[in-house]
């Protein structure tokens, strides 16, 4: 799905205005969303190529959130969720507005300039 928003810039002496168009994908950024609600982060981060984040993430995500999580509540009899849900819950509103500022850094933007009509000359008359 591509986002696009347009910005009109005020008209210059020549009276042409520019519009900037800017595309984006938030496919990246569902499916970061949707992952993260269970557990796996960085496959957004890999879908819009930044593959260094999204590698730590990923890697991050199944050898210290899961043990994390399920240590965490194993040695507490359930109560360390109390603790966890929130901080859970936190890594997944940092990822995905991390995730959502690096997308609007990378959109594709286009400016468009209307050109100026021509001006129609009269060749000379010769009678």
């Amino acid at each position: 799905m591509y986002q696009a928003s347009f910005t009109a810039y005020a008209a210059s002496a020549d009276g042409a205005s520019a519009f900037t168009i800017t595309q984006r994908d938030n496919t990246a950024l569902i499916t970061e969303f949707i992952l993260s609600l269970i557990g796996i982060f960085g496959v957004g981060w890999l879908m819009t190529r930044e593959t260094t984040v999204g590698s730590i993430l990923l890697v991050c995500s199944f050898f210290l959130y899961w043990p994390l999580m399920i240590l965490g509540t194993l040695f507490t009899f359930g109560f360390g969720l109390i603790c966890l849900g929130p901080l859970a819950i936190g890594a997944i509103i940092l990822n995905v507005v991390l995730l959502n500022s690096t997308i609007k850094r990378q959109a594709t933007h286009f400016i468009i300039t209307p050109q100026p009509p021509q001006r129609m000359t009269v060749p000379p008359q010769r009678y």
